[in-house]
Parts: C-alpha cells; structure tokens; sequence
C-alpha cells in the first residue's frame, strides 16, 4: 500500500514517499454531527473552538508544532512560492498552490472532493488544489514549470493524487466537458452514460503530468463521495460538511 495510517483511529495516512506527506480523514476529532469529527475547515457552521481542538489533535498526531501555511483557495491556477521562513499560521491570498524549499513549514490544501496534489524533487515541494476550473486552467503545467524555473529536472519530480471524487461519483454539465477540449484534454478523461458525463479530474492531472514529462506519478486511488464513513465530501454532504488537509514538511 502507497501510505499508512499513523493512529488507530485512522485519522492521519502519510505516503511512503522520501519526505513528510500525507491526508487527514474525517474521523479521530472532536466536532459533532455533519461535522463529525475532524474537520480542519473554518466556517460552514462547525463551532470554532471544535475546529481548534482538532488542529491541537492533528498536530499532536504529527508530533509537529510549527506553523502551518494554506492558499486561500479560489478555485484558479495561481501559485506562490515561499522562500523565507514564515513564523506563525499563515492563509496566502489569490493562490490555489504553494511550492517551498524552507525546512520545518507545514504546507497544506483543504479537500472535500477536489482534488489535492504533491509534487516534490530534490530541493523543493509543492502541494496544489485542484478543483475542476483549476485544473482546466492547467494548474499541473504551472507547478511544474515554476518548479524547473526554480531548478528542479522534471526527471526528479514525483506526484502524488490525494483523495478526490472518483469519475463515476462525479457528474458533470456539457459545459464542462466543452471547456476540458477546448482546454486540449482528450476525451479519456471523461465518459457518457445515459446521456450523462461523469469526469475524471484524476485523468486530467495525469494527461497534464505526462504532457509535462513527470513520469513518477502516484494515487492513493480513494474516492471521497463513496467513503462516507472516512471522507467529508462537498457534493455528497451539501454546504454544510467539514474538510480534510493534504500536506508536506520538509
């Protein structure tokens, strides 16, 4: 198996990988109900002394206790690279990634079906939320040629696919599907059944990491709208449901 579970309520996996990575699930925290347990997203109606109490969780889970930073998350393809060190919790504005080469800094996204994404080489990392407009925009070829502009060979990347929603959870509009092609994505990214698309942004991230020459590409293969009892999901759950954290240290 590509990770482990880091407790036995099964509430932090870290990848087998040559850094620090890994995903939260929903389960070891202390919020209630449609929240319940470990919800790591402020807002939506979880109370925020809950969200607290699970961060002081999270992070005694990872022995770690140093700052964390997240994008702000918009949905888009801007990516910011931190090159100093950063000494208190940190939301970066306008950004939906985040590459660093500064040791002892949590980089994270927050998920509930959109698609979170690692990336690292020899000196740098990069952590990336890919939401369908994001991905459309071509955030995967962004990261990695801000991460060769920034002197990694991409011989030396590695990707890996958190959790995200699997193609026969996700049903799209036509729409969506024109943007993909007009995008240049093949058609293997998505499939028609009953009149319906259903879309894999899985696929897409790997047609853009191959077009991108990264051949190490990994997935934790896991479907966040199926797994009710392990993934919060947004499309599943509605507006009122709680969020994961993929992340790095290095």
């Amino acid at each position: 198996m590509f990770c482990r579970t880091v407790d036995a309520e099964g509430s932090v996996f870290l990848f087998k990988t040559s850094i620090l990575a890994g995903y939260t699930t929903r389960s070891g925290g202390v919020s209630k109900e449609k929240f319940s347990s470990l919800n790591l997203y402020y807002g939506r109606g979880d109370k925020k002394e809950n969200i607290v109490k699970n961060y002081i969780i999270f992070k005694e889970k990872l022995h770690f206790f140093g700052p964390m930073v997240f994008p702000e998350q918009i949905h888009g393809s801007s990516i910011y690279v931190i090159n100093r060190k950063i000494k208190k919790d940190t939301t970066i504005k306008d950004v939906d990634g985040l590459i660093t080469d500064q040791k002892g800094i949590f980089l994270g996204v927050k998920f509930a079906d959109c698609l979170p994404l690692l990336i690292y080489g020899k000196r740098y990392a990069g952590i990336f939320h890919c939401g369908w407009s994001g991905i459309v925009k071509h955030i995967v070829r962004r990261a990695i040629g801000k991460m060769q502009y920034l002197g990694e060979n991409v011989s030396d990347l590695t990707a890996v696919i958190g959790p995200n929603i699997q193609q026969n959870s996700y049903k799209v509009g036509s729409e969506v599907v024109e943007e993909f092609e007009k995008a240049g994505f093949p058609e293997a990214i998505y499939k028609k059944n009953t009149g319906k698309y259903y879309l894999s942004m899985e696929k897409a991230v790997v047609f853009d990491l191959e077009k991108s020459n990264v051949k190490k590409n990994y997935s934790v293969k896991e479907d966040t709208y199926s797994k009710k009892e392990k993934f919060f999901s947004f499309r599943r759950d509605g507006s009122q449901c709680g969020e994961m954290v993929m992340f790095f240290i290095l």
